[in-house]
């Protein structure tokens, strides 16, 4: 089972394609995207970013803990697992 990886400590100069482009060096990834704000023009400081298997997820886990993206060291862990699952942390049903 694919899983997202959390990725911090983001500088707001990052987009998701550097996100796309510097995960990409453990291996395929799927797809990479930044939390946004209210406001269009910047995000959260996190993303998250899924990777095309297990073992390029450990490998980018490894490599990319501590390293640097545009001047800010980032950290690199296994997303929460509310965050793996596609609802919402609000979604309620009644």
């Amino acid at each position: 089972m694919v899983k997202k990886l959390y990725v911090g400590k983001l500088s707001p100069k990052t987009t998701d394609q550097m996100l796309f482009d510097h995960f990409s060096k453990a291996g395929r990834v799927v797809s990479a995207s930044l939390s946004k704000t209210n406001n269009p023009q910047t995000h959260a400081g996190h993303g998250y970013v899924l990777m095309g298997s297990d073992r390029e997820m450990e490998k980018a886990i490894h490599t990319l803990h501590n390293s640097m993206l545009e001047g800010s060291r980032i950290i690199v862990m296994e997303a929460h697992r509310l965050d793996q699952e596609k609802r919402q942390y609000y979604y309620r049903r009644y």
